[in-house]
């Protein structure tokens, strides 16, 4: 069967578009697999968000945990964000490799100034030369240890320099040795060129609204260059609103307007997806065993 970065290949290979759905923890990863999704992605922001530190304060020790944490619990590649590699071609050595032997498929790997920003949130970006990022991208590819698992270079080229510099920066990641580039074409034109003149196989980030602005569907992209779509944060965001509003409504009337048979279908969901009926059954056979009269 292989490694999860070999069986993620295999998805990708397949010709159909693989869409990884976003995930912050072990619950989370957890429902995506249940959901059908056949591939989950780990953001930096996310996690560093969820640790209430954002982005640009995280470590590599603290993604690499989050790395194990779902691994065990999921079967599906994981598709993990590398940040800017945590500095220099020495320390993004070690990041491909904590998150290689922590259960990743791939690793993420983008072109900006280290250490990154808070600045970054909101759209300030800051690259790093095209070289510097070229000696990344060759330490990372020295590192793996398993030659299945996926190195994806990422280049915010596009909205900071333009499409031809970032199609240049693309075609050098690629020569570096990089599987596969992450770069957003904003127009449906954009994209057919960043295609077109990386050669290699594209990944894009699907924010809400992004396959409508280009007149796409996910079965769309990989036909256009992009057999690989990630899903950042809408598990966040779609958690946080929740918890936010329900909690709001119990702290000002004291009660929430949860339907009681609701909550107690989800605990069921929430049971079933966290394995705890095996764990029951495994009591049941043991310490749980009705006593022999």
């Amino acid at each position: 069967m292989g490694g999860p970065g070999r069986r993620l290949r295999e998805l990708i290979a397949g010709g159909e578009t693989v869409l990884a759905g976003g995930c912050y923890d072990p619950l989370t990863a957890k429902l995506a697999e249940r959901l059908g999704f056949e591939a989950a992605y780990l953001g930096a922001g996310t996690v560093g968000y969820a640790l209430n530190v954002t982005e640009a304060m995280i470590t590599v020790t603290e993604m690499a945990t989050a790395i194990r944490q779902i691994t065990q619990k999921t079967r599906i590649p994981l598709i993990v964000d590398g940040a800017t590699g945590f500095g220099e071609p020495l320390h993004t050595m070690r990041t491909v490799r904590e998150y290689e032997r922590a259960g990743a498929a791939a690793i993420e790997i983008e072109d900006q100034i280290v250490p990154k920003r808070a600045h970054h949130h909101k759209g300030v970006e800051h690259l790093v030369p095209l070289e510097a990022m070229v000696d990344k991208v060759k330490a990372a590819v020295a590192a793996r240890e398993d030659a299945d698992f996926i190195i994806i270079a990422r280049t915010n080229g596009v909205r900071n320099e333009g499409v031809p510099q970032a199609i240049e920066r693309g075609r050098a990641y690629r020569a570096a040795g990089a599987d596969m580039i992450v770069v957003a074409g904003r127009t449906r034109q954009e994209v057919e060129l960043l295609h077109r003149g990386i050669g290699a196989p594209l990944v894009m980030f699907v924010m809400p609204g992004r396959l409508e602005s280009l007149n796409a569907t996910v079965k769309d992209m990989a036909r256009l260059g992009y057999p690989l779509l990630l899903d950042p944060h809408v598990a966040l965001v779609s958690a946080f609103r929740a918890i936010r509003d329900t909690m709001r409504e119990l702290k000002e009337t004291g009660k929430t307007s949860l339907d009681p048979a609701t909550v107690t279908a989800i605990m069921q969901e929430i049971n079933e997806t966290v394995d705890l009926p095996d764990y029951w059954r495994l009591e049941e056979m043991t310490v749980e065993k009705p006593a022999r009269s």
